[in-house]
């Protein structure tokens, strides 16, 4: 026997090899997987992976690591890294191994999905709303995101052996379905990499918040018209085909009240529907019908607003159905999308190689399934498939990011708040500030005076409702009183608030003169808010 190293490359059939191979004419796809996996012969999940990235494609080349944080293994991955210049990695290791900014898989500079390698059997994961144990949920969702990972699906359950001579073994057992809908995902990103800007489709689509008139296109703070043709004109400078490129305004009122005229044929739409798990099929037609009874249908077919520019369309995203409160809808983690909200998602994956979700938040993350670890039949994967989604979203908001990252598998990337600014005083509340100052002045010089203005004061303030918010009754004493609304008169003058929308990759104005109070509100904003790297 002989020691084999901490990291290796390994290949089905093979068995651990001391080279990486040559070099292929195929995009690479670089799969990692622990070396402890291998030893013990769990080899059957990182097999089937190989199997279904090389039917999409894709060049397998497996290296099995004893952890991303071991120099010797570490060592094994950047001669990989270095040699193949994968298209895309496939990691079924756990934990973060990012220490620096030199980690390993950066020099990559390529996605990296997770594939979930599940610690319980088939059956507690299938019947898990949560997706993952706390530890799974830790060590392979959590800490892999500091990493910059992608959300892919699990690829293994453990499973108990038949028992063997008094000895119970657990094994890796392949989950068929999450091998291939990691593989897809995979693949459409190695895919999207390869096609030249110019050429690339994309889709751009802007939330529909159900809420009073003019939130069309709502997400919190952002100035989504102003953003969205900022985008436009961000990728037309570089390289990709976007022509004619609307004014804010004139975007959003083509996008709520022209004429519909992104079509999905209704015969494309049920032979979709045909190929969904029987279960997804059964609900979708006890909760909605049929297709053809759908409001969206007309002339055989489901038609949505949108606006093309050059190779980007642009679109609202339509209701996932509602009966009666659309606002309550528009959260409802148990409501199953209706037909026209499926329909608009796969005209997306028809018509783009990639997803822009501008703003939070859409509703797509929230539908129905896992909250992680999906399968690939849970309602955000039926909508959304393997398209690549990039997910522009507010930096101060990671709790929300999550679910886009986990449930859509998207790359979130953080955009600013708004510019903040202190709230200062309404009239009344300054007039008030002002006699404050003046009865402090008088209770020096003129004492009958200043007990005429305090009666005053609190007058004034009563009127306004300010005592109680001040903690003032009829028995606090006059002097403590008048301390106590000075008090918050002052705090009121303090508080920090958004001053309007931020437009995406615009810095706040002025920005060289920013002065301390301006730099002071915008940390004020972030303070105590985390987000993830990558």
């Amino acid at each position: 026997p002989r020691a084999l190293p901490r990291g290796f490359a390994w290949c089905p059939g093979c068995g651990p090899l001391d080279a990486l191979g040559p070099a292929s004419p195929l995009p690479r796809a670089l799969v990692l997987v622990y070396r402890s996996a291998i030893l013990g012969g769990d080899t059957a999940p990182a097999a089937a992976l190989a199997a279904a990235l090389w039917e999409r494609g894709l060049s397998p080349a497996i290296v099995a690591v004893a952890s991303l944080k071991d120099p010797e293994a570490v060592a094994v991955v950047r001669e990989a890294v270095a040699r193949h210049r994968p298209a895309v990695i496939v990691a079924a290791t756990a934990f973060s191994a990012r220490d620096d900014a030199g980690f390993v898989l950066d020099a990559a500079d390529c996605p990296v999905v997770q594939a979930f390698t599940v610690g319980s059997g088939r059956d507690a994961w299938a019947a898990s709303a949560r997706g993952l144990n706390a530890a799974d949920l830790a060590m392979q969702v959590a800490l892999p995101e500091f990493d910059g990972r992608l959300s892919g699906f699990p690829i293994s359950h453990k499973q108990e052996a038949p028992e063997v001579e008094g000895f119970r073994e657990r094994r890796a057992v392949p989950d068929f379905a999450g091998i291939v809908a990691t593989a897809d995902r995979a693949a459409a990103w190695a895919r999207l990499a390869g096609i030249p800007r110019g050429e690339r489709r994309l889709a751009l689509v802007l939330s529909d918040y159900p809420a009073r008139g003019g939130r069309a296109g709502f997400a919190v703070g952002l100035d989504t018209p102003a953003s969205t043709t900022a985008i436009l004109d961000l990728l037309r400078r570089e390289g990709y085909a976007v022509t004619d490129i609307p004014e804010a305004d004139a975007l959003m009122r083509r996008l709520t009240e022209d004429a519909p005229d992104l079509a999905v044929p209704l015969a494309a739409y049920e032979a979709w529907r045909a190929r969904l798990p029987a279960e997804a099929r059964a609900a979708l037609a006890a909760e909605w019908g049929m297709p053809a009874d759908d409001a969206s249908v007309r002339e055989g077919a489901f038609r949505f607003r949108a606006v093309r520019a050059g190779r980007v369309l642009v679109a609202l995203q339509p209701d996932r159905g509602h009966k009666g409160d659309r606002k309550a809808g528009y959260h409802d983690p148990d409501a199953v999308p209706c037909h026209a909200y499926l329909a608009f998602h796969l005209a997306l994956r028809g018509e783009a190689d990639a997803l822009i979700h501008l703003g939070t938040h859409g509703t797509t993350e929230w539908l129905p399934g896992k909250a992680v670890a999906l399968s690939p039949a849970c309602w955000p994967a039926l909508a959304v498939g393997a398209l690549p989604v990039v997910y522009p979203f507010i930096v101060d908001d990671p709790g929300e990011a999550a679910p886009a990252k986990r449930r859509i598998g998207a790359v979130t990337i953080g955009h600013l708040p708004p510019e903040t600014a202190a709230a200062g005083l309404d009239p009344e509340a300054a007039t008030l500030r002002e006699l404050v100052e003046e009865y402090s002045a008088a209770t020096v010089l003129d004492p009958r005076r200043a007990a005429l203005i305090a009666r005053g004061i609190l007058e004034r303030a009563g009127d306004a409702g300010l005592l109680a918010a001040a903690g003032i009754d009829r028995d606090t004493p006059m002097p403590d009183a008048l301390a106590a609304l000075d008090a918050h008169l002052c705090d009121l003058a303090e508080v920090t608030m958004r001053d309007g929308l931020h437009v995406f990759g615009t810095a706040p104005e002025p920005h060289a003169e920013c002065g301390p109070a301006e730099r002071a509100g915008l940390l004020a904003a972030l303070d105590g808010r985390f987000v993830a790297p990558g």
